[in-house]
C-alpha cells in the first residue's frame, strides 16, 4: 500500500517542473528510484492510433541528451491544446513511420495541420495527410512554452475568422 502511494505521489510530481533529483530528495529515494517509477508510467501510455484530432499543431522543440536527435518532434490538438504525443525524433523517415501506424481513417479524419516553415512537415503531409489545409505560421519556438503560446495564437486566430 506505501509503495503504491509514494510511487503515485512521484508520478504527480514529475507532471510539475522539477527536476528528478529534487523529487528524490523530496521523497527519500534514490533518483534512480524516480527514474524508474516515472519510466514505469510511461510504458502504461500507448497512443490511440485509431483516432486523431480534426485540428492538429505541429512543432519541434530543444530534447534532452539522452533523446537520439537534438530536437524533438511534439503535436497537439490546436482546438483544445492538450498534446497528443511526444516523438523522440523530428526527421521525415521517423515521422512518416509514427503517423503510418495511424488508421488511414484517423489520418483522414484530420482537415488543418498548423506548421511552421520546417520543410519536412510539408512533405509528411502531402505523403501521410493528403489533401489536407496547410496553415503555415513562419514563426518558429525552442520550448515548450512558446509552443503553448502559438496554440492560443492559433485558436485564437481560428476565433477570427469564423465571427
Amino acid at each position: 500500500m506505501y509503495f503504491q502511494q509514494y510511487q503515485s505521489s512521484i508520478a504527480l510530481n514529475a507532471k510539475d517542473k522539477i527536476s528528478e533529483k529534487d523529487i528524490a530528495i523530496k521523497h527519500n529515494v534514490s533518483h534512480a528510484t524516480v527514474s524508474r517509477v516515472i519510466d514505469s508510467f510511461y510504458s502504461y501510455y500507448q497512443p490511440n492510433v485509431h483516432y486523431l484530432p480534426k485540428h492538429l499543431c505541429f512543432d519541434e522543440f530543444k530534447s534532452v541528451k539522452s533523446a537520439a536527435r537534438a530536437m524533438s518532434f511534439i503535436f497537439c490538438d490546436s482546438g483544445t491544446g492538450e498534446i497528443v504525443d511526444i516523438v523522440e525524433d523530428r526527421r521525415l523517415p521517423v515521422l512518416k513511420e509514427y503517423f503510418l501506424r495511424y488508421s488511414k481513417k484517423a489520418r483522414d479524419a484530420v482537415k488543418t495541420i498548423v506548421i511552421d516553415m520546417y520543410s519536412p512537415y510539408i512533405s509528411l503531409i502531402h505523403e501521410v495527410f493528403p489533401k489536407k489545409v496547410i496553415k503555415r505560421i513562419s514563426f518558429g519556438y525552442r520550448s515548450f512554452y512558446h509552443f503553448r503560446n502559438r496554440i492560443f495564437i492559433t485558436q485564437n486566430l481560428a476565433k477570427i475568422k469564423t465571427a
